[in-house]
């Protein structure tokens, strides 16, 4: 394989490259997500595999709009180093596959 240059200048080269998803995989999301609603006075409740219509205002027990669900999310992932944490194993396992390459 030869190194290959794209317009937006990355390179490849023989190096192996891991693509996962990272929710649940790397880092646990769920929980996480939880206690982060939890201070913001909302909770998750799982009736579909949607967040929006799933976190529910605590006090008024209404839903959170599609725009306050991705409000939300923004400022979860813009704190995440306060919240996320590696899933089981995956400290362990993850030099084991940069390694392998």
């Amino acid at each position: 394989m030869s190194n290959t240059v794209f317009e937006d200048e990355i390179r490849l080269s023989n190096r192996p490259l891991v693509i996962s998803d990272i929710d649940e995989v790397v880092l646990e999301f769920l929980d996480p997500f939880r206690s982060f609603l939890e201070s913001r006075d909302h909770v998750l409740l799982p009736r579909s595999f949607r967040l929006t219509g799933n976190i529910i205002h605590r006090a008024t027990e209404r839903a959170a709009s599609e725009a306050d669900v991705k409000d939300m999310l923004d400022a979860f992932y813009a704190t995440q180093d306060r919240w996320q944490t590696p899933t089981a194993g995956v400290v362990e396992t993850s030099p084991r596959i940069v390694q392998a390459g």
